[in-house]
């Protein structure tokens, strides 16, 4: 898994879906990049970094699911997942 982008994402913010889209991907992506690293720091011993890495997650995690409430509520569905190439 690479922890920094190779180049920025190709995103189209003509229409309500992608950018809900785009927001969607974005925040999953920083989730799991920081659940990574909270594991990494673990696996070697760094427990109060992995700790706030982990911390990082839930909110990245938060934000996920704010961002498909309110594509629910707007779309009435998630955005779909091929708007966005990453």
């Amino acid at each position: 898994m690479a922890l920094v982008l190779p180049k920025p994402p190709e995103i189209s913010a003509g229409t309500i879906e992608e950018i809900l889209a785009a927001a969607y991907a974005l925040e999953r992506a920083a989730a799991r990049r920081y659940q990574h690293l909270g594991r990494a720091m673990r696996q070697v011993g760094h427990e109060d970094v992995a700790r706030v890495f982990e911390e990082l997650a839930a909110e990245e995690s938060q934000h996920v699911a704010s961002v498909e409430q309110l594509s629910n509520r707007l779309l009435g569905s998630l955005p779909a997942a091929d708007i966005i190439r990453w």
